[in-house]
């Protein structure tokens, strides 16, 4: 007997018309659309130049000539890849991988980061020669510890990244709502 009467409260609560009207759900939806127009470029990119400035402060200054080249070669670039805003940060200095990460038997084993996909591999020459356009002049070596600046601006920053992003996105979105 009390089951039937479950069933047949059930019954009832499913034959029940329910109507609900929301209202302003047309300016709801307009605000939707503008929180999807929310200038992510512009976020990644104020997060990609903190560590831009911060790999720039980290690059070592060289003690030729020209000193701070290297910090001059620091660039940063946002852009859509498959379907992804990706902020990069990266040098074009013909040197700054022998930096990074050191080179020759000297350099091998001194980078201190475990980075992912990430093999290195060094010269195993004693020494080598090579024209330093700074100094016009023939230089020997066996090669350099690694410097890195790259690795770190990006790993120092992790925290704040996340923080540039998030709040970004709150503002946008608050200023819209």
């Amino acid at each position: 007997m009390l089951n039937r009467e479950i069933v047949t409260i059930g019954l009832l609560v499913l034959n029940m018309e329910t109507n609900i009207q929301i209202k302003g759900i047309d300016s709801l939806l307009k605000k939707i659309d503008k929180i999807q127009a929310i200038d992510a470029l512009a976020i990644v990119q104020d997060a990609t130049m903190l560590v831009k400035n911060e790999a720039k402060m980290l690059a070592p200054t060289n003690k030729y000539v020209s000193g701070g080249d290297l910090k001059r070669s620091i660039y940063d670039q946002v852009y859509f890849k498959e379907g992804q805003i990706v902020g990069r940060v990266y040098s074009n200095s013909q040197y700054a991988n022998f930096v990074e990460f050191g080179s020759g038997k000297v350099g091998a084993g001194t980078y201190p980061h475990s980075v992912e996909n990430l093999n290195l591999t060094y010269s195993s020459k004693d020494k080598w020669t090579y024209y330093n356009e700074d100094l016009q002049t023939f230089l020997t070596t066996s090669g350099y510890v690694a410097r890195p600046f790259l690795y770190p601006a990006l790993n120092n920053n992790r925290a704040r990244i996340k923080e540039i992003i998030a709040n970004g996105y709150s503002k946008a979105i608050r200023k819209e709502l």
